[in-house]
């Protein structure tokens, strides 16, 4: 109520002065808190932008996927807390998600591989969104405390990893400008991922380029020296007959049966060895033909050549080949780079004195090669060839692959290693 005093025909009705007083205070209010939200949007995109730059800068100084994933944890909390986090990447089978570098969260890595067994992520690579999914170890009458926050990486359109996230914060706290400024990094950070992996994998392929270049050029030495033996041992053997011959004609006419045998016993070793090497060298020959081979003849013979080798290493060898044991598919030529080879390694890993053991035997359908050694070995099979560095073990990684066979090595500080081959009685006929 309002009490006039004097002349009010030209007072303003209560109700009139009462609506324009609230829409002055209104539109105050409006215009006030509309200046408050640009201001604020403003400030966050200012911020938003700094970090985004920022890591851009610190993308550019990551020289590995170690130092690439500290950075990447650190920018993310400055946009969300973020307790844990990784990109993981599907394999080529589609079946599981992989690490791309060792020392991301066991705990995501592990959540994230279940959920897509359970189904839940691949309706996520059908959109560009976030999803929260609730971490159920934390769950309590209160609800959820902490949530995984996902995201789909794809390439050229299709499937190809997931970002995932431990966070507190809720899908109500997570701001439009939070979704942006995440994805940004995320798209900068698989980018960087794939720009390092390039770089390792073409700095491996030099690596290895250059090993097998040596390796070549030390093979083409040693074929080179091969040719120029083969013709020695032609001019070795015939002069090593006439001695035979002429023991035989002085074992008749000479009291000195027994040296001459010695003789003939010593020129006959000679001639062995030579056949030998003569055999070993023409294997070379139709390396890739496929013919039934018998594993404990080529053993015996790669025992001969190497023996003395050995024997000028202090190192005893010795045979334990099971009788009767089934012939493989295979070529005579592979199974000497095999055995060749796992010699190699014992001996550029011996030491002054030691000892080996083949072993053949026959096991369920496989054929089972075991050499074992005094000698420490470097364990470096891996299911990965890319990451054994030494050529021997790819050689023969690569070859026991081609028998469709396994290769292991066992190493132990104190007593030594063993090398197992295992090749299959059955496989498939390729030529």
């Amino acid at each position: 109520m309002r009490i006039h005093k004097e002349n009010t025909l030209a007072a303003q009705p209560i109700f009139e002065n009462y609506e324009e007083s609230e829409r002055n205070n209104w539109s105050n209010f409006s215009k006030e808190s509309l200046n408050q939200n640009s201001k604020s949007n403003y400030n966050g995109y200012i911020h938003s932008f700094e970090i985004i730059n920022r890591y851009q800068t610190d993308l550019e100084e990551a020289s590995d996927l170690s130092d690439l994933f500290m950075k990447f944890e650190t920018v993310l909390r400055r946009i969300i807390p973020i307790r844990h986090s990784g990109i993981f990447f599907l394999d080529e089978n589609k079946l599981k998600f992989n690490k791309v570098e060792e020392n991301q969260s066991d705990e995501v890595f592990t959540q994230v591989n279940e959920f897509y067994k359970e189904g839940k992520i691949s309706p996520i690579f059908s959109t560009n969104k976030f999803y929260f999914f609730p971490d159920i170890s934390t769950y309590n009458i209160d609800g959820n405390k902490r949530s995984f926050l996902l995201y789909p990486v794809k390439e050229n359109g299709k499937a190809a990893g997931i970002f995932a996230g431990l966070t507190t914060i809720g899908s109500k706290r997570f701001t439009d400008l939070d979704r942006k400024t995440l994805q940004t990094i995320i798209v900068q950070t698989v980018l960087k991922i794939h720009q390092l992996t390039y770089k390792a994998n073409i700095n491996n392929t030099v690596g290895e380029l250059q090993t097998y270049q040596a390796k070549v050029n030390e093979d083409f030495h040693l074929a080179a020296i091969g040719e120029l033996s083969l013709g020695v041992f032609d001019e070795i053997a015939s002069p090593l007959q006439v001695i035979l011959s002429q023991a035989d004609l002085l074992e008749s006419e000479s009291d000195h049966t027994s040296e001459l045998l010695r003789i003939k016993t010593q020129v006959n070793k000679i001639k062995s060895m030579l056949n030998r090497l003569i055999k070993f060298a023409s294997v070379e020959k139709n390396v890739q033909k496929l013919e039934s081979v018998n594993l404990n003849e080529i053993i015996e013979n790669v025992f001969e050549i190497i023996k003395s080798t050995l024997a000028n290493y202090n190192i005893e060898c010795v045979l334990d080949l099971e009788d009767n044991t089934p012939p493989i598919l295979s070529s005579q030529h592979f199974i000497y780079q095999i055995l060749l080879n796992v010699v190699e390694l014992i001996k550029h890993n011996k030491r002054k004195n030691g000892g080996i053991i083949i072993q053949s035997r026959f096991v369920k359908n496989n054929v089972h090669v075991n050499v074992i050694t005094t000698t420490k070995l470097r364990v470096e099979v891996d299911s990965d060839s890319s990451k054994n560095k030494d050529i021997r073990y790819k050689i023969i990684n690569f070859l026991m692959k081609k028998h469709e066979g396994s290769f292991d090595v066992e190493s132990h500080h104190d007593t030594g290693a063993k090398v197992s081959l295992i090749f299959p009685l059955l496989r498939k006929i390729r030529s």
